[in-house]
């Protein structure tokens, strides 16, 4: 004991004490911060036996778990979270939540002893029996034998769901003797590659690409969901639904009872799960005997539980109110009482923050980090960043005798505290690979001169502590980045959207959709037949046109044809009319409009790069304390374009970047690092923005923001005293002030700057045509910054980038919390609960209701229903004085609930109000819903989003997809994905103004972008795009196709066709050829056949042949006008070839064949070479 450090005696004093738990209930206090996860990993070191810690919140349990890797082998800590989901929802947990609380029960069942952290309700939820786990899952390794039909029965049996394409986690598909499968556990989805019944590979791949990745030996496969199938749970399942019967809805019970009796998966399946087991088990029954149980804050706990069994109750009369078959909630979960005595008979370890008084308690003497800035209040320290004044304070306690371990989250973070800490004369070590046994070390031995004191370890901690010996004097620190820094937000990884399928893919083509043909114009998609050619089948889009006309289009010329997409609004295209000129008309059009716009941006772009202003200074230690200060962790995104700023602003040109990106992705981080980097120079910055409200609200966000550094904010708006702005504009003129935020009032003549060098614009399209005009003028003096909060598409990103300084930020917002969203009919009652339920924690409501002329019915409607809450007011047809003065009253919480039209600005924040209840909900596009679902959301409280549709309407099939879409995606990354489609367009409208939305109107945005791409590359110094080639046509009698057999999927076939007829080198053909075999097994005779044809075809246009044609044993070639040979030379390359060649009229050459379509790859790249010696492109010569 002798050698044990003070915080480790006390350790074993607790150890000591265990044994009395089985005939006394023992207390432990100072219990605080991260010292609960110390506390829990030396017990279960020490015990060798299973640790169960109930806490009382999610995040506090996720936390916690993260935490204990910092001190014990990941392999023995157990993430066990309960659902995030409300209970009886027609929606099923995240896959992620289900994966962890799988894997959870699989190692506590395989009884290898570990820490489990959970919470009340997930302690209390009824679970699949141990044993019924345990059987279904299986691992798949090289060399095992399958029957690939088995396989498939024995995924949908787990819940995986069959698809095409596997993109998401809980999904499969089957093509052949391959399996690609997404292993719910699992950061990659896998292909398992069968010969016959023998596994012979498995890879991970990427599911974006769907590529492989690398090779793996084996993989476990978990069930996808809790409710299990097999024959006989169906039967039990079915027999015990049926008693749920009476007063559902028919249609709802109909579609359960068919899904269930088929086998199959349905969202929300988790609501019935004891319907399929006679003994559901709980978490209790996988833990051995001899397991401990810690519970945390018991107090807090069970009001945490007696909460959320209220919160469950409320729910089942939700689903009861609206015809579900669902069951009682002690059916699903323990009461707060029934847990309550099954805690007691666990005889569990009662742990508390707060000293306990109570006889026989103990005491661990941990105190938290928070405030931690505050206990140095010096003269001297005051004048200190927090950073500083922090880092001083640990400096002494260290050299009062305590060890300081300093967790950073990353190494780059490490080595700036290092430097800083340098600075501050003391030399620390950066341990970065710490082994647990060296950790263990640390913690529970005492200060010795030999042995590092101070170390930084490059782990993240999300938790820090401080343990004081029992005289009072601290022994040992252990702080995290946010007790230096303040709360540090996590975001969860986000996988990547496919760019591709945005604009450019035609994956999602289906039949009806309106399609482009370079040469025929606008169309309808009618899908992709076989038609017999002479002796083999070869596939062609069918296309129709007005009049009924038909288009069969072949599949090597799909590079012709792009999916119709218009300007955000726009009608219905329609359809042209084949041989009139109507098309090539609105194509001379729009290109004509184009190229002026793009010659006015080009002279634009060239004049302000000629120009030259400040060059400010690279970023110093300040810039360093704020971005280590930013309390989220900066996306992949984010960081790039705060490069692009800092490269930007460092240059002699002045600054013109548009920084675009959705609500709350991180744009006005990227603006105040900009900020800063002009006020560190002594320059001064105006924050110009459309509207009052918007204006407070970035005021108050700059002032939050930059409250521990020397920078002075001002504003001037409406809604200040004449006083006040004076007082701020003299401050400004002065240079007293660094930060100006304001609408267009900052573009007075009476707003002067002392030293202006940095001018940010909020939604510039939002401003008039006079204020437009100033700025065009001010962006060749100051450094300018646009932001945008509709993102753009990718593709006109990479046309424009020649000519305008673009970063988008298209990475999802950190996911604070899901928001719950609700599909549910329109009634009294679930007004009146959604309401109540946010009133009764102080918050506020939006109601959306779109329609104008009824919103004062809907008003008296709700003041009826709910008489004792403050109504406010808003929609479009108000003036705008009014309408700021309404938002500004519901921010400051003068009214209850904000009544409003769908014109709600999707940049406010107000953290307040985290219910929104949408009226007539299938009336809007899903673009509308999500981003009105953005509207709540925006802090730490759970926010929930009711979308009503009237109680007596039936939904078209359209809007219940829609609706139910959005309930399903209920993470804000996932929906990004579906509204970015309508936000892009919208995105582009506003980059290019409103006439250019009629130009994307008539003739799609492919081509639209296409066009841009070639005017720009006309006029700019990068010289035209490449030049577009010629089409050739191909008559090779080649049963040249992609068989069903080998890609089952008409869309996925269809990508593929789209992407081999686009490949520009035979290189790339080769890496299609590649990926496709990678997806899809052994290329078939047909297939190679289609890429041969397109190896010929790429090597016929760069030789300005229009035609290759195979009859017999001769290949005929037509030219184009381009191909314009010397005569002379053309005869003595007749006269020398060993094959026989002979001109033909109308610029064709017959040549000898000797052999099928590969001999004329082989003699076509032999014949390259001399038709290009002696071919004059300058001079006219006659034709063949």
């Amino acid at each position: 004991m002798k050698g044990l450090s003070p915080l480790f005696l006390k350790l074993e004093q607790v150890q000591q004490a265990l044994p009395k738990l089985r005939s006394q209930v023992l207390e432990l206090g100072g219990v605080q911060g991260g010292a609960l996860a110390l506390l829990a990993a030396e017990l279960g070191r020490s015990l060798g036996q299973e640790v169960l810690v109930l806490v009382e919140h999610f995040e506090g349990a996720r936390a916690l778990a993260e935490d204990l890797s910092f001190y014990l082998d990941p392999q023995k800590i157990r993430f066990f979270p309960h659902y995030d989901t409300i209970p009886y929802d027609r929606q099923s947990p995240d896959k992620e939540v289900v994966a962890q609380r799988l894997l959870s029960l699989v190692g506590l069942a395989a009884g290898r002893p570990g820490v489990t952290v959970t919470t009340p309700q997930a302690l209390s939820q009824v679970l699949v029996p141990k044993g019924v786990l345990t059987e279904a899952v299986f691992s798949i390794k090289v060399t095992d034998l399958f029957e690939p039909a088995e396989l498939a029965r024995k995924l949908t049996q787990l819940g995986y769901v069959r698809v095409d394409q596997v993109e998401d986690k809980g999904e499969f598909s089957q093509r052949g003797e391959i399996f690609d499968l997404y292993p719910i556990q699992l950061e990659s989805p896998v292909r398992v590659d069968f010969f016959d019944i023998e596994v012979e590979s498995i890879k991970s791949f990427d599911p974006v690409s769907q590529l492989s990745l690398g090779s793996l030996e084996s993989i476990l496969v978990l069930p996808a969901q809790e409710v299990i199938y097999s024959p006989e749970r169906i039967e039990l399942g079915l027999g015990a639904l049926k008693t749920l019967r009476e007063g559902t809805d028919p249609q709802e019970f109909g579609q359960i009872y068919e899904a269930i009796s088929e086998g199959h998966s349905f969202s929300g399946i988790e609501n019935l799960l004891p319907l399929f087991y006679s003994e559901p088990h709980r978490l209790l029954d996988y833990l051995p005997p001899s397991a401990l149980v810690l519970v945390y804050e018991p107090d807090q706990v069970m009001n945490r539980t007696r909460d959320a069994f209220a919160e469950t109750k409320q729910e089942w009369d939700y689903s009861v109110n609206e015809g579900l078959p669902t069951l009682p909630p002690d059916r699903l979960f323990w009461s707060p009482e029934r847990l309550s005595e099954e805690l007691a008979l666990k005889k569990p370890l009662f742990c508390n923050s707060l000293e306990s008084s109570k006889a026989g308690a103990l005491s661990l003497s941990c105190l938290t980090n928070q405030g931690l800035s505050a206990l140095s209040g010096d003269l001297e320290s005051a004048r200190q960043s927090p950073l500083r004044r922090t880092l001083g304070q640990l400096k002494n306690w260290y050299h009062q005798g305590a060890k300081v371990l300093l967790s950073t989250d990353s190494l780059a973070h490490a080595q700036q505290l290092k430097e800083i800490l340098a600075e501050m004369e003391l030399t620390v070590e950066i341990e970065r690979e710490w082994t647990l046994k060296e950790r263990w070390h640390f913690f529970s031995q005492p200060k010795l001169a030999t042995e590092p004191s101070f170390v930084l370890l490059p782990q993240p901690l999300n938790q820090g502590f401080r343990h004081a010996d029992s005289a009072g004097n601290l022994q040992l620190v252990v702080v995290n980045q946010e007790d230096l820094f303040g709360p540090k937000q996590k975001k969860r990884r986000v996988r990547g959207t496919k760019a591709k399928d945005l604009f450019t893919s035609l994956e999602d083509l289906k039949v009806g959709d309106y399609v482009v043909h370079m040469e025929y114009g606008i169309g309808q998609y009618h899908g992709l037949i076989g038609i017999d050619a002479g002796g083999h089948t070869e596939d062609f889009l069918l296309l129709t046109y007005s009049g009924g006309d038909k288009v069969y289009v072949p599949v090597d010329k799909l590079n012709l044809v792009q999916k119709f997409t218009g300007s955000e609004g726009g009608a219905m295209p329609r359809l042209n009319k084949l041989g009139d000129k109507a098309w090539a008309k609105t194509k001379a059009k729009v290109k004509a409009e184009v190229d002026d716009m793009a010659g006015e941006l080009v002279v634009l772009y060239a004049k302000r790069k000629a120009q030259r202003g400040v060059a400010f200074s690279p970023d110093g230690s300040l810039a360093q304390e704020f971005a280590l200060s930013f309390p989220y962790e900066e996306t992949p995104d984010q960081l790039r374009a705060i490069e692009e700023l800092s490269k930007d602003m460092e240059s002699e040109v002045p600054m013109d970047r548009l920084v675009c990106g959705d609500v709350g992705f991180g744009k006005t981080e990227v603006a105040m690092r900009a900020c800063l980097k002009a006020v560190a120079d002594s320059y001064q910055v105006g924050i110009l923005v459309p509207t009052t409200i918007l204006a407070q609200q970035h005021y108050e966000t700059l002032v939050e923001r930059f409250k521990p550094f020397p920078v002075k904010i001002g504003l001037v708006s409406r809604f200040q005293k004449p006083k006040q702005i004076t007082e701020t504009l003299k401050a400004l003129e002065t240079g007293q002030l660094d930060i100006l935020v304001g609408t267009h009032r900052l573009l007075s003549k009476d707003v002067k700057f002392k030293k202006l060098g940095l001018l940010v614009i909020d939604e510039e399209q939002r401003f008039g045509v006079r204020h437009k005009e100033q700025l065009k003028a001010m962006r060749t003096q100051v450094d300018c910054l646009s932001l945008s909060a509709t993102p753009i598409p990718r593709t006109l990103h990479m046309s424009l980038m020649g000519i305008r300084d673009i970063s988008v930020i298209n990475t999802p917002p950190m996911d604070r919390r899901a928001i719950r969203t609700r599909l549910l009919k329109f009634s009294d009652f679930v007004i009146q609960e959604a309401v109540e339920r946010e009133l009764r924690r102080g918050g506020q409501i939006f109601f959306i209701h779109n329609r104008v002329e009824s919103i004062y019915e809907v008003a008296t409607y709700l003041n009826a229903l709910l008489p004792r809450i403050k109504l406010g007011i808003a929609h479009g047809q108000m003036g705008e004085t009014e309408l700021e003065d309404v938002m500004h009253g519901f921010i400051a919480k003068d009214f209850d609930l904000l009544l409003a039209t769908a014109i709600v600005e999707s940049g406010l924040d107000i953290p307040n109000a985290n219910t929104i209840l949408v009226n007539n909900a299938d009336q809007f596009g899903l673009a509308q819903l999500y981003q009105l679902r953005g509207r709540v959301g925006r802090s730490r409280a759970q926010a929930y989003a009711y979308f009503l549709t009237p109680k007596d309407k039936l939904l078209s099939e359209i809007a219940k997809k829609r609706l139910s879409i959005l309930q399903e995606l209920n993470h804000l990354g996932a929906g990004f994905k579906i509204a970015s489609y309508d936000l892009e367009l919208r995105g582009a409208g506003n980059l290019l103004g409103a006439s250019q939305s009629g130009q994307i109107q008539a003739v799609g945005f492919e081509l639209y972008t296409q066009m841009i791409e070639e005017a720009i590359g006309q006029l700019s110094e990068s010289g035209p795009p490449e030049t577009a080639k010629s089409e050739v046509r191909l008559d090779l009698g080649l049963a040249a196709n992609l068989p069903e057999s080998y890609i089952p999927s008409m869309n996925l076939r269809l990508e593929a066709y789209k992407e081999v007829s686009l490949a520009k080198t035979e290189e790339e053909l080769w890496e299609l050829r590649a990926g496709l075999e990678d997806r899809f097994g052994p290329m078939p005779e047909s297939g190679a056949k289609l890429f041969l044809s397109m190896q010929i075809k790429l090597l016929a246009q760069s030789m300005a042949i229009e035609r290759v044609g195979i009859k017999g044993k001769e290949m005929e070639l037509s030219f184009g006008p381009a191909f314009r040979p010397d005569p002379n030379k053309l005869f003595a390359l007749i006269q020398a070839s060993k094959f026989p060649i002979r001109p033909a009229p109308g610029s064709r050459l017959i040549l000898g064949l000797q052999g099928d379509a590969e001999a004329a790859l082989v003699l076509l790249k032999t014949l390259k070479p001399r038709l290009l010696e002696i071919n004059l492109e300058e001079e006219d010569h006659p034709t063949l």
